[in-house]
């Protein structure tokens, strides 16, 4: 297995408990999420995944979103 490969599943391995633990409702857990989406290119999902936090009141979600429309 490569390095890239180890990585790769590293982070599907990320997306699978983050995305467990914010459909539990742990806020940290969303915004950890959309970073993984923003890091990896896909600003649709990080978008919607930081407005789902931005929601709940997290303050990082919140300036990540704005940053993200302010760049469309």
């Amino acid at each position: 297995m490569s390095v890239m490969d180890h990585k790769e599943g590293e982070i599907k391995k990320k997306k699978k408990w983050y995305k467990e633990a914010a459909k539990g409702g742990d806020v940290n857990a969303v915004v950890n999420l959309a970073n993984l989406y923003e890091e990896a290119g896909n600003i649709k999902e990080a978008k919607t995944w930081y407005e789902i936090g931005a929601r709940k009141g997290n303050k990082k979600a919140i300036d990540k979103l704005e940053k993200l429309k302010k760049g469309e």
